[in-house]
């Protein structure tokens, strides 16, 4: 699709916008990754050299840039894929997401003939068709992707130290690890190893007062602080650090390829997703809390499943600039990071990844 609307040899067709290449290279460096992003990906006009994750994360992330761009019917056409691919990703799926999805397989093929010709449904369009077959007997695409098999297979050749039986002594720190994992949650388990083994894994554990930490002090106040905590001393920083995961301000991300301040929270067993204004601790008790940017109107992510039929996907918000609220919270709130959009026509869009899986 990517070399459909961006070849010039396609530029008297209807679905080209070619000539929009540059106005999207810039606009797709304003969707704001955090920095555990697998690969963070190149400028939009290297697309033809990109990697598989840089195009995950152009279609996952990345089709907000298109909006306004490329004409409705084919725009709406990739929201349909956009909206499969979050599905098939996500880490619970319910039976009735496998219903849609193989909904939306069909009519992203029938409909991609209708809008490119036929001439252009090549093999790999027509086996969009059958994802939704595939998440119906073996689960979400992280179950089965080969680019996870290949990092845990480096981590165990990093493991390697001898120079001879490499095999043996690969199987046998295979086995070293699995028995390791019966032993996550003893208490007598090496702090360092557990660490470790967690990242492996991908889990996180309940967050508690001593597991986080502030840094890089910022000398500005924030003047909603000291409305909220009136006659309290405050100190002021521009990053969190919560167990693995790094956070940091909005402000202190400007100008940076990767911007941590994107969250997803939990408020009385309700997620929302917003920006970190403001990072402060009381000094009377060290207590720390957040200040968070976040959407009090929400529009929900639509696309048209068929003719009669919408879907509305939550994990991808969007809302007006105005439109945001300020809350108070503190770091045990906090789940984990998200993606950020800001449209030049102050349209503001919140992503949550549909996994953490290191990729799929």
């Amino acid at each position: 699709m990517m070399s459909l609307w961006f070849s010039p040899d396609y530029r008297t067709e209807p679905w080209s916008i070619h000539n929009h290449l540059e106005e999207l290279s810039r606009l797709f460096k304003q969707v704001r990754l955090p920095s555990t992003t697998t690969r963070l990906p190149r400028v939009l006009t290297a697309y033809s050299n990109y990697k598989a994750n840089e195009f995950r994360v152009l279609l996952l992330f990345g089709h907000v840039i298109f909006a306004e761009i490329l004409p409705k019917m084919y725009y709406d056409h990739l929201l349909q894929l956009v909206c499969l691919l979050h599905l098939a990703e996500n880490r619970r799926i319910h039976k009735d997401d496998v219903k849609v999805i193989e909904k939306l397989g069909t009519n992203f093929v029938i409909s991609f003939s209708r809008l490119y010709t036929p001439r252009h449904c090549v093999q790999v369009v027509h086996s969009v068709f059958h994802i939704g077959a595939t998440v119906r007997y073996f689960g979400p695409l992280t179950n089965y992707t080969t680019f996870n098999f290949e990092n845990q297979l480096g981590l165990l050749t990093r493991t390697c130290k001898s120079t001879r039986r490499h095999a043996e002594e690969i199987i046998a720190n295979l086995y070293l690890l699995q028995s390791a994992l019966h032993h996550l949650h003893d208490p007598i388990l090496n702090f360092a190893f557990k660490k470790q083994l967690l990242s492996i894994i991908n889990e996180n554990e309940d967050i508690n007062n001593n597991d986080y930490r502030t840094s890089r002090k910022n000398d500005k106040v924030n003047a909603f602080a000291t409305v909220l905590f009136p006659k309290k001393q405050l100190n002021f920083f521009h990053q969190l650090q919560i167990r693995r995961m790094k956070l940091n301000t909005y402000s202190s991300a400007v100008g940076k390829c990767a911007d941590d301040s994107t969250i997803v929270f939990r408020i009385d067993e309700k997620l929302f997703m917003g920006r970190i204004q403001s990072i402060f601790t009381l000094v009377e008790n060290s207590t720390t809390f957040l200040l968070v940017d976040y959407p009090n109107v929400t529009n929900y992510f639509t696309c048209s499943v068929d003719k009669t039929d919408d879907f509305k996907y939550s994990s991808i918000q969007s809302c007006l600039k105005n439109e945001l609220s300020v809350r108070l919270i503190q770091p045990s709130e906090i789940i984990e990071k998200c993606v950020y959009f800001e449209h030049p026509n102050r349209k503001c869009y919140f992503m949550r990844f549909p996994n953490l899986v290191h990729s799929s």
